[in-house]
C-alpha cells in the first residue's frame, strides 16, 4: 500500500506549477486515509515499516494514532481498558529512546499536540530509527 503511494507521490510532480500547491495536501489526505484505513483494521505499522517514514508521516501519524485513541477514549474506555485490546504504542517502542517513549505516550493520552513536544519526538524518532537500523 504505501510504495502505492511512493508511485502516486511521483505522479504528483508532474502537475501543472499553478497547481503546485495543492500537492502538500494531496500527499497528507491519501496518507491519512491509507493509515485510517490500516488503524480501523487494528493494523499498525510494524518498526520495519516505521523506519521508512519521513518526519512529516511520522508526525502524520502520531497525529492519527492520537485522534484514534481520544476517539476511544471520548467513548468512555479507559486508557487501561484500551491497552487491554491492543497497544497503540507497541511498534514505536523499539524505536524510541528511553527518555522519549514516556513522552509519546503522555502525549498520546493527553493529546498534546504542541511543536515543541512533536519535534522532541521526531528527534527521538530520528535517533531511534538510525539506532533500531544499526541493530538489525
Amino acid at each position: 500500500m504505501i510504495r502505492g503511494f511512493l508511485i502516486l507521490t511521483h505522479k504528483l510532480l508532474l502537475i501543472p506549477n499553478d497547481e503546485q500547491r495543492l500537492i502538500h495536501h494531496f500527499k497528507s489526505f491519501i496518507l491519512k486515509l491509507i493509515l485510517s484505513v490500516m488503524i480501523t483494521n487494528k493494523t499498525y505499522f510494524t518498526p520495519e515499516e516505521l523506519i521508512k517514514f519521513s518526519d512529516d508521516d511520522f508526525k502524520s501519524y502520531i497525529f492519527l494514532l492520537q485522534d484514534n485513541l481520544q476517539k476511544k477514549l471520548k467513548t468512555g474506555e479507559t486508557i487501561d481498558e484500551i491497552l487491554d485490546k491492543e497497544d497503540p504504542f507497541e511498534s514505536l517502542e523499539p524505536l524510541l529512546p528511553e527518555e522519549v517513549y514516556p513522552v509519546l505516550v503522555l502525549a498520546m493520552i493527553n493529546n498534546i499536540r504542541s511543536e515543541t513536544v512533536m519535534e522532541a519526538l521526531i528527534e527521538g524518532f530520528n535517533k531511534g530509527r538510525d539506532n533500531y537500523k544499526d541493530n538489525t
